[in-house]
């Protein structure tokens, strides 16, 4: 038997069991796989025995399956990630939660080591009165046990709060050996057990996966195929209430496969509601807001009482340092020191105005870039930035304008050409859309087929490559 014959013959048994998608253009993503599971049960970078293990057996031995799980998927993630859901969960779901009566159900499914459904339980903990949250059950499922064992230790890195709030971190988190253990009191808020999308049942009121409120499942869908995918999403909606809601990762979106759902666009993000009322509004602005129903919380406010203070020039590796850290305030009045005595080197207001962008201040962010450019400075990352902060400003024309701008510079700029694709298509402007979609399928072509896409959460060149083709797909249909 050939290499590729048996690698074929793994990719159908692992989708079979596991739903990863790994068609022939992304068999050396596979074969990477298998490798580094090698190494983690045999210490042998030869994955001929796990190959052989995978196609004589009837399912995959469940010791070799716990391990493809976490080597096969990129398991990274981090409190609050993906500001437009924060926003969403915080500012509309929240007080839907606060008026419902009776039990409140949210599933965390592909929970990983436990980020998402954690930050689930801090915002309720934040927003909500303790008698509510007394009748709010979390459960967070995941197919890999290893990812699990570590999201019910509840210690985390750095690398973990790099967009947590400092006063969230202390006030939540206690300093250990080997990172900040979670306290306690979330910890038992969320309930966690072992949950295979494809081969286990849901909804299922024996695991809890049914009459759920909401449902979140982000970068879990990216390594399905299509047909999985359109499985999972109706699954979802079974498993949901009515009028209940599905939360998907920004890079996962498709119409397609999640048709049973209503969607609605809420501060930049596309969300999926469980709805019989097609005559609903399609772009939610909450009546009831969380500063009527409850004091805001001390971390949203502009200057929070635990700041850290600059008190020394810092080189700009540490101010990046901090940036990646999520110690945006900070970082600013450090940026703001070493501009003031180095007026002509412009990457400090560069950082600044990323600062401001993950701090969701972007007038201040706008402000940063507009001196850059008007001192002469150039480039595509900075029009990039600056595309990327219009259109979060509701400003997609400006956002159009300073993302061509940096094409002209460097037309080989993926994302540029990818967020002007985006733009394009919530405009409804079709072949415009599939034009952009196609230039990044062009500077795919010039990538190395092993490659992982810089900047992207970990996809692969092969699995970029696969979305954007059903993108132009959906827009030909």
């Amino acid at each position: 038997m050939t290499e590729k014959e048996s690698l074929e013959k793994v990719a159908v048994q692992i989708e079979k069991e596991l739903g990863l998608f790994f068609p022939d253009n992304r068999h050396e993503d596979l074969k990477r796989g298998l490798v580094n599971s090698s190494k983690t049960l045999y210490d042998d970078t030869d994955p001929q025995r796990i190959i052989e293990e995978i196609i004589t057996n009837t399912t995959i031995p469940k010791k070799i399956l716990d391990t493809l799980s976490a080597t096969l998927t990129i398991s990274e993630t981090y409190f609050f990630r993906e500001r437009p859901a924060i926003s969403f969960i915080k500012e509309v779901l929240i007080p839907k939660l606060y008026e419902k009566k009776g039990k409140i159900k949210i599933w965390s499914a592909g929970c990983s080591s436990g980020e998402e459904p954690y930050t689930i339980a801090i915002l309720l903990k934040e927003h909500l009165p303790e008698a509510i949250c007394s009748r709010v059950s979390i459960i967070a499922t995941d197919v890999n046990s290893r990812s699990i064992h570590k999201a019910l230790e509840g210690v985390y890195s750095e690398w973990s709060f790099r967009e947590t709030p400092d006063i969230i971190k202390g006030k939540y988190f206690t300093k250990t050996k080997g990172g900040w253990r979670l306290n306690e009191d979330i910890r038992k808020m969320v309930h966690f057990s072992f949950l295979n999308l494809v081969k286990d049942p849901f909804p299922d009121p024996i695991n809890g996966t049914d009459n759920l409120d909401i449902i979140l499942c982000r970068n879990v869908l990216m390594y399905f195929s299509y047909a999985t995918i359109k499985r999972v999403a109706d699954k979802f909606n079974n498993s949901l209430i009515d009028n209940g809601w599905l939360i998907v990762s920004q890079v996962e979106l498709n119409d397609l496969y999640l048709s049973n759902f209503e969607k609605f666009s809420y501060d930049n993000g596309i969300f999926y509601k469980k709805s019989s009322d097609k005559n609903s509004p399609k772009i939610i602005k909450p009546k009831i807001t969380l500063r009527e129903k409850r004091d805001t919380p001390s971390y949203d406010k502009k200057e929070p009482p635990t700041k850290k203070i600059v008190k020394e020039e810092l080189s700009f590796a540490t101010l990046e340092k901090m940036y990646l850290n999520g110690e945006y305030e900070a970082c600013i009045e450090g940026c703001k020191k070493c501009s003031e005595k180095k007026p002509t080197d412009h990457s400090y207001l560069h950082l600044m105005a990323k600062c401001y962008a993950n701090s969701g201040d972007y007038n201040m962010a706008i402000e940063c870039i507009d001196k850059v450019i008007a001192s002469g400075v150039s480039s595509e990352d900075i029009y990039y930035l600056y595309g990327t902060v219009l259109k979060e400003n509701n400003e997609p024309a400006k956002a159009e304008i300073a993302l061509k701008k940096g094409i002209y510079l460097n037309p080989g700029h993926l994302f540029s050409h990818l967020m002007l694709g985006n733009i394009m298509n919530q405009e409804g402007k079709t072949e415009a859309s599939v034009r952009y979609y196609n230039n990044v399928l062009d500077i795919l072509s010039n990538m190395d087929d092993k490659a992982t896409i810089p900047d992207s959460g970990g996809l692969t060149k092969a699995r970029m490559k696969e979305m954007v083709e059903a993108l132009i797909k959906e827009k030909r249909r």
